[in-house]
């Protein structure tokens, strides 16, 4: 399935009410060293560890720190969109949940942090976490 910006994503046949309303958001990005292809994704877990939906997004070209924040941006929209309030979001780069505690005042990831708090303030409760790799 894709939707009209051209995230990727597919659902399991998880019932929102079935869960205490806590969901994890794991996002993941990527950047080849040769030629700076760059995807993101990342999928949403009921408070079980059941898989809700995975999503990912072709990039093009880009750092590593905004394929990241592609990831958690797409991530929070897909969990607003399926009406969920309650976000743990996980991910493994510590840069882009200091530019996400911290805020960016400018430079290039700017816009994309800007967004995700924009994001973040339509949650009822949210959490950012840094999970090592091998633990997220």
């Amino acid at each position: 399935m894709s939707d009209s910006q051209g995230i990727k994503f597919s659902k399991s046949n998880f019932v929102p009410g079935s869960s205490d309303g806590w969901v994890y958001l794991n996002t993941d990005g990527s950047v080849k060293s040769v030629d700076m292809f760059a995807v993101a994704g990342g999928l949403l877990e009921d408070h079980n560890g059941n898989w809700i939906v995975g999503f990912t997004r072709y990039l093009d070209n880009c750092e590593v720190i905004n394929s990241e924040l592609w990831g958690i941006l797409d991530g929070l929209q897909i969990a607003l969109d399926c009406g969920y309030r309650k976000v743990i979001i996980r991910i493994d780069n510590l840069e882009a949940v200091n530019l996400i505690h911290e805020g960016v005042r400018n430079g290039s990831n700017f816009t994309l942090v800007r967004r995700i708090l924009l994001f973040l303030k339509l949650l009822r409760h949210w959490n950012l976490k840094y999970i090592p790799k091998d633990k997220n």
